[in-house]
């Protein structure tokens, strides 16, 4: 199930929950009768494109001691993150 935080970025009410993917109704025909999306003789139209559910996303992890060293400060603690390490 999706779950979104932070709505100050979502448009309407409503949050999808489910990757819609290729539809079951898709035709080779239709793909081809689609427009290039961002140049005239280009190849990306809507229909080969990641949708818009598709995303990234990254995380930076490191020590309190080496964010007060580079001068950052802690955007997030997650416990779920303190792992014990293995000892060589």
């Amino acid at each position: 199930m999706a779950v979104c935080h932070d709505r100050r970025h979502v448009r309407s009410p409503q949050l999808d929950d489910i990757a819609r993917g290729i539809r079951p109704d898709t035709t080779r025909e239709a793909l081809a009768r689609l427009q290039p999306a961002f140049k005239k003789d280009g190849v990306l139209t809507a229909g080969n494109s990641s949708q818009i559910s598709d995303g990234a996303s990254a995380t930076v992890l490191m020590s309190e001691r080496k964010a007060r060293e580079i001068r950052r400060g802690t955007a997030r603690y997650d416990q779920r993150l303190l792992l014990p390490g293995r000892e060589a």
